[in-house]
């Protein structure tokens, strides 16, 4: 019999589902035929099985998606759709992400661009990436207000973007951006260049309400 003390420290340990996992054991007298090692064995595959499902439930909770209810196995393959199943499972295993792959998907408004892309990112986190979804309206708002604060926010924003695996742009050129805007996404394309990658041509999805040449033209515009 396992003491109080014994659970007691294995809880301070933060093991706590290997001591609820005893107890399960003490009060099942199914468990007491069996030996040490298979006993054992059940712990610690029942505290690895709860550890993975809390990781993957903080992994999703941080993703900030906007709805938790794609997911890639509900995605309907209608003919008018157009969408080639090979191709979507081979994204679902996220071997982009680990080749650097970038993604953009592109189609008319409410034609399920969103839905598909956190489908695709629900599965990049049951993989365990870090996966960041935004609007390209708050991120330019929230990066515009931090560039002009002397507390080192910017850095800070950008800093925390550099963490992320997979980061998911909604609403990408939705509408038109103003000069300072398109300094600041030049200068995050400076940065992934020197210390990011991951923030703008890595392992993203873009999302195109307007042709990708309107983001080109601005980009040349301040480039030349």
């Amino acid at each position: 019999m396992i003491t109080d003390e014994t659970k007691r420290k294995l809880r301070e340990l933060r093991l706590t589902a290997m001591a609820e996992a005893l107890e399960i054991q003490e009060q099942n007298p199914d468990y007491q035929g069996m030996s040490f090692d298979d006993r054992f064995q059940l712990i610690v595959d029942g505290a690895y099985d709860n550890q993975q499902s809390n990781r993957l439930t903080r992994l999703i909770r941080q993703a900030n998606f906007s709805t938790h209810e794609p997911c890639v196995s509900d995605i309907d393959y209608r003919e008018d759709r157009q969408l080639d199943r090979n191709l979507i499972l081979s994204l679902a295993t996220g071997n982009y992400i680990k080749e650097s792959h970038n993604i953009i998907l592109k189609g008319a408004a409410g034609c399920g661009k969103t839905w598909m892309a956190i489908a695709l990112g629900t599965e990049a986190c049951q993989q365990f990436y870090k996966v960041k979804y935004l609007r390209l309206p708050e991120l330019l708002d929230d990066l515009a207000v931090a560039k002009h604060e002397a507390n080192g926010d910017f850095r800070k924003i950008i800093e925390r973007y550099k963490k992320v695996n997979l980061l998911i742009i909604d609403e990408w050129m939705l509408t038109p951006i103003n000069d300072e805007q398109a300094q600041i996404i030049l200068e995050l394309v400076e940065c992934q260049e020197r210390c990011f990658h991951a923030l703008i041509f890595r392992n993203i999805f873009v999302f195109f309400s307007r042709i990708l040449i309107q983001l080109i033209s601005f980009l040349f515009s301040f480039l030349s």
